[in-house]
């Protein structure tokens, strides 16, 4: 069998859920900080990249910048855009970025530095420091803003691509194990390239894969069933799959599963109940609820169920 191709990454089992958990962190932000959710065209027109031909978007920069222009954001200005999504570079992995286009105020720019610094946080980092390097016409007054938000910075020489004016890394460890995670700054400049048109914009953006290094696993939230139903024979597996439908639809976090010991059940399904179909209970339509926390079991008619549940958890 063929293996994955270099530097390409599948998602998937563990993976995937610390991938998810990224993603729902990053997504709560741009919430709280009012930013919209977005996603680029897949392919973009080579001349951005000084390409002939189209190619798959390598940034999640230059798609929003070209949407800002096609879509006529004017009357919506400012437009702040979150952005997280695979992008073609050499690693070809998921980049996240946060975007404001359309006013020319600092107030943003130290908003941005303040909101990436706080996302980091929130993943467990604690060994922080942000180099900034800004032009004298910006400095005082970006200095000022990013003091009212208690962002302790660094100043430091930076080249970083499409940003002028501006510039900024938030980089996460000790002494010579520095890693930048995060960089950005005024896009403004890069962005007139693109268009003849006016154009403010700041931005940063990251990748999820350095998050994921960066990530302790007891950072992750652990993840519990409501209920795991369990069914022994074939008539009880039909009643088992009715009940776990109606606790789904009811919003219940379920499985459904043969039946198993207690042990392999909380390794494999961690759960606060196990709901068991017994065939002689069937005729009274009667189940055992096994409360896992405590131990304790009672039967319970299944129209009272719902309700029994929703009481209780």
């Amino acid at each position: 069998m063929k293996k994955r191709l270099e530097n390409m990454v599948d998602v998937y089992l563990k993976r995937a859920k610390v991938y998810d958990y990224i993603h729902r962190v990053l997504a709560s932000f741009a919430e709280i900080y009012h930013y919209d959710f977005s996603e680029s065209a897949l392919m973009e027109d080579g001349s951005y990249y000084h390409e002939k031909e189209s190619v798959l978007r390598r940034d999640c920069l230059v798609g929003r910048i070209r949407a800002f222009y096609e879509e006529d954001f004017q009357k919506e200005l400012p437009v702040k855009l979150f952005a997280h999504e695979v992008v073609m570079n050499e690693r070809a992995e998921k980049e996240y970025g946060y975007f404001v286009f359309g006013k020319d105020n600092l107030s943003y720019m130290a908003e941005l530095i303040s909101l990436g610094v706080r996302i980091l946080e929130a993943f467990g980092l604690r060994h922080l420091s942000v180099y900034l390097d800004a032009s004298d016409f910006v400095k005082e007054e970006l200095y000022r803003d990013l003091d009212a938000l208690d962002i302790d910075y660094e100043e430091k020489k930076l080249h970083i691509s499409k940003v002028e004016e501006i510039a900024f890394q938030i980089v996460d460890g000790e002494s010579d194990q520095k890693k930048v995670l995060i960089e950005g700054g005024d896009v403004s400049s890069y962005g007139r390239t693109l268009s003849s048109a006016s154009f403010f914009g700041y931005g940063f953006w990251g990748f999820t894969e350095d998050i994921v290094l960066k990530l302790r696993e007891e950072m992750l939230p652990q993840e519990e069933l409501d209920v795991v139903v369990t069914y022994g024979s074939t008539m009880e597996e039909e009643r088992a799959l009715y009940l776990t439908q109606e606790l789904r639809l009811n919003g219940f976090k379920c499985e459904m599963i043969s039946r198993d010991t207690k042990e392999k059940i909380m390794k494999n399904y961690p759960t606060h109940y196990v709901l068991s179909v017994l065939e002689e209970d069937m005729k009274t339509s009667l189940v055992l609820l096994t409360d896992l926390l405590t131990n304790e079991k009672e039967k319970i008619n299944e129209m009272d169920l719902i309700g029994h549940l929703d009481v209780h958890l």
